[in-house]
This record gives structure tokens, C-alpha cells and sequence, in this order.
């Protein structure tokens, strides 16, 4: 994962979010399933992030897959814990929308709850 930072006020509303990109297998996170494959959320135990789609927009095409976390400040901070489906033939998709799969998208991904559409490279993890 990348950071691709720390936001809000402390005291108010903190998260920090990381990109999944694509790279070295040396350099990936091990995430951890918790849950039942059919209604799961993955948890990065190092940073204690989970995973989450941007804005909650897990049924727009493009739309961002980040590891984050979140909370009052950043002594409180816990995991994202979107909800996503494992499927028999290794696909992830958010619950509540099965027609979509994690994926890529050339190398973009909205952002911003969906105002800002940018271009990575290494490409990130999108709703696809």
C-alpha cells in the first residue's frame, strides 16, 4: 500500500487512507479476513487499517479501494470495515453489489466521492 494521507481535524473527523496499487509481491500488505466469505471486511493488521471504498460508492465504476482508518483523532483511530464478498473463484465485490468486482481501471480511479478523477501509476485498486 501507499499512503495517500492523513486527513480531517483532530478532535473532530481523522482518517488516513492508503492505495492498493499494483507492485512487488515483497512489498505487499498482508491483510486478514474477518468474517464469513460472504459478508467479510480485510483488515492490513500492520497499520490496523481495513478496507473501504471512497465515499461509501460501491456501485460506480472507477470508484477508489483504499486500506484506511478512521476516528475522533488519531489516538482513536480503527479500521475501515466495508463489507466486501470472497467468491469461489477468488473475486472480491462489495457487498451489496455483487455485479461489481475490485479491479483496475487503467490507472484510474475517482476519488472525492467521486468529483476527482485521477490517473496513478503504479495503476490503483478500483470498483470495477
Amino acid at each position: 500500500p501507499h499512503l495517500q494521507g492523513r486527513h480531517g481535524k483532530d478532535g473532530e473527523r481523522r482518517w488516513h487512507l492508503w492505495w492498493l496499487k499494483i507492485g512487488e509481491a515483497a512489498g505487499a500488505a498482508r491483510v486478514r479476513m474477518r468474517g464469513p466469505p460472504g459478508n467479510c471486511t480485510f483488515i492490513w493488521e500492520e497499520e490496523n487499517a481495513g478496507i473501504e471504498i471512497d465515499c461509501g460508492k460501491a456501485d460506480s465504476h472507477g470508484t477508489a479501494v483504499w486500506l484506511g482508518k478512521h476516528g475522533k483523532s488519531d489516538k482513536e483511530l480503527s479500521p475501515f470495515s466495508r463489507g466486501v464478498s470472497l467468491h469461489d473463484d477468488g473475486t472480491v465485490s462489495p457487498v451489496g453489489a455483487q455485479h461489481m468486482a475490485l479491479g483496475f481501471d487503467d490507472g484510474w480511479a475517482l476519488t472525492s466521492g467521486g468529483e476527482n478523477r485521477v490517473h496513478q501509476n503504479p495503476m490503483p485498486t478500483v470498483v470495477v
